[in-house]
């Protein structure tokens, strides 16, 4: 349901979205990096695999 009331924005997909929603809802917690373009503003939002993140801590 959060995926389908999902209103796509121009930093994050509907793609990253449902990657971070089905992550937060499987293990708790969802992470996302900011990417930023050379003049220092925000590009995009990219979706950070939770597994790799929460088994390195």
């Amino acid at each position: 349901m959060l995926v389908r009331t999902f209103r796509p924005h121009r930093l994050l997909s509907r793609e990253a979205f449902s990657q971070l929603a089905l992550d937060y809802t499987t293990f708790g917690m969802g992470y996302v990096e900011r990417r930023r373009a050379m003049s220092g503003a925000a590009h995009s939002l990219v979706f950070a695999i939770t597994c790799y993140v929460s088994c390195l801590s």
